[in-house]
């Protein structure tokens, strides 16, 4: 298995988050981000980090939710909003 750095991993988290286009896909990046954070207690920068990439898992799971209960116009919009940085 690849060592890879917990910064490093973050990061690739964070990618796999905003490509997601389902909500059953961001479930292991949810274990996965935890087992991260519990993994790197008396790390600030693994704790900080794994924080802000744990709000922006919430916020990109809450608009999936949104967008799946939408209608298909609403749901089209939604999808272009969330591409704009």
């Amino acid at each position: 298995m690849e060592n890879i750095n917990p910064g490093e991993e973050l990061r690739r988290l964070d990618e796999q988050i905003q490509s997601a286009t389902g909500l059953a896909a961001l479930k292991p990046i949810y274990f996965r981000l935890n087992e991260i954070i519990k993994a790197y207690p008396g790390d600030f920068d693994v704790q900080f980090a794994g924080d802000e990439i744990k709000q922006r898992l919430i916020a990109r799971g809450t608009l999936l939710k949104q967008q799946e209960s939408s209608p298909p116009r609403l749901r089209l919009r939604c999808q272009l909003l969330s591409r704009i940085p």
